[in-house]
């Protein structure tokens, strides 16, 4: 009587490293991606605040016929009013010109949105211009 032989199932050692190598071809692909892609998406944090600010600046203006450079009296998030985006990605300031007629909120890049070169700092005035500004301290026009 001959014994049947088992058959064999699974996976070689070969098939393994083939299906790991392009799993960490994938994976070098998509990583920068993904992290570009978070990156830029933060940036609206960036705006959102800004924008919180020049409303905040308005209605104090309408009160008391002047700007302040004081985040802690305007109308505004907790997170706003103490100088950072509400998560932290960036520290926000702003500035008025000595007759305090006129203002500029700018949002500089921190915590990890550092890594952020082509966009370190945002700024919005009370005109409503904008701008941003790289790691270099050169204009950059693809940030708003």
């Amino acid at each position: 009587m001959l014994l049947a032989k088992p058959s064999m199932r699974g996976m070689t050692l070969i098939e393994l490293v083939m299906v790991l190598a392009i799993a960490a071809i994938l994976l070098g692909i998509t990583y920068p991606l993904y992290v570009e892609q978070t990156t830029r998406a933060r940036r609206a944090e960036a705006m959102a605040a800004l924008q919180q600010i020049a409303l905040a600046q308005e209605r104090y203006y309408a009160v008391h016929q002047q700007y302040t450079s004081e985040l802690g009296v305007l109308t505004l998030d907790t997170a706003v009013q103490t100088g950072f985006s509400p998560r932290g990605y960036y520290q926000l300031s702003i500035a008025t010109s000595d007759d305090q007629q006129t203002f500029i909120a700018t949002a500089t890049a921190a915590s990890v949105q550092t890594q952020d070169v082509a966009c370190q700092q945002f700024w919005l005035n009370q005109l409503g211009q904008r701008g941003a500004i790289d790691q270099g301290g050169v204009a950059s026009l693809s940030c708003w």
